[in-house]
């Protein structure tokens, strides 16, 4: 299952906290890295994000509960259906509701 996660400072982070949440990103980072297929830092400001693949939502709740960041972050997830697949549904949809049928009636 892929994930988009978009991250933005909701608290400001104490700073004597930072050199423990940087640390406790980079373990982070290590452990589940090979689950991201892209993710970054905003340029210039506070927050990121990245998509992930996990094997559901399951994986994908316990991976961002660990992250350290998120007592002190606004987390949005969205599931991501892969394009040709979404594409197809929609022309799927949009036949059958031009012939009167409801789309999932097929």
């Amino acid at each position: 299952m892929r994930f988009m996660m978009i991250a933005r400072p909701q608290f400001p982070v104490p700073p004597d906290l930072l050199p423990t949440l940087v640390d406790g990103f980079e373990a982070w980072w290590e452990r589940y890295r090979d689950r991201w297929e892209a993710a970054g830092f905003y340029a210039g400001v506070n927050g990121g994000g990245g998509i992930c693949q996990v094997a559901d939502e399951t994986e994908f709740n316990q991976m961002m509960m660990e992250w350290p960041l998120t007592p002190f972050s606004e987390i949005d997830a969205h599931p991501l259906v892969a394009m040709d697949t979404a594409l197809a549904q929609w022309q799927a949809a949009v036949a059958a509701m031009s012939s009167g049928q409801h789309p999932a009636d097929g």
